[in-house]
């Protein structure tokens, strides 16, 4: 979900910026969850995504990753020591560090309100991420 609403964002402004999801803890093409794509329907959004999984290239290619747990960036970090520099988790990166955690929590078994908050945890994150980068 953050992906697709980041490029929604990204499209709105005509900022110049290429965005892709990648997961840990995944096989390779599987389809958005139907509650994800009944969530971003509701925002106007149709969502075609195909999982695929964190590789060496896709670290390489990235000027910026962004990761939605403390555990993902620091597992990021073991894996890839090269790009250390650029592997933040989102809440670090736009600096919302008062929050009790640093984590998003994963709507993965969760009912449709439990993803609804989590798209709108992402959106306002993501309008930070924005914003910091057109500044």
């Amino acid at each position: 979900m953050a992906a697709k609403l980041f490029e929604e964002l990204i499209r709105a402004e005509q900022l110049a910026c290429e965005v892709q999801s990648a997961g840990i803890a995944t096989v390779a093409g599987l389809n958005l969850s139907a509650l994800a794509k009944e969530v971003l329907s509701e925002q106007g959004l149709v969502c075609d995504h195909v999982t695929q999984l964190v590789s060496t290239e896709l670290i390489a290619w990235a000027d910026l990753v962004l990761t939605m747990t403390l555990a993902h960036k620091l597992y990021l970090c073991q894996i890839y020591p090269e790009a250390q520099h650029k592997i933040y988790v989102l809440k670090e990166y736009v600096q919302l560090l008062a929050t009790e955690s640093l984590d998003i929590l994963d709507p993965f078994g969760g009912d449709l309100p439990v993803y609804r908050d989590c798209a709108s945890e992402l959106l306002s994150l993501l309008k930070e991420l924005l914003s910091m980068l057109q500044n």
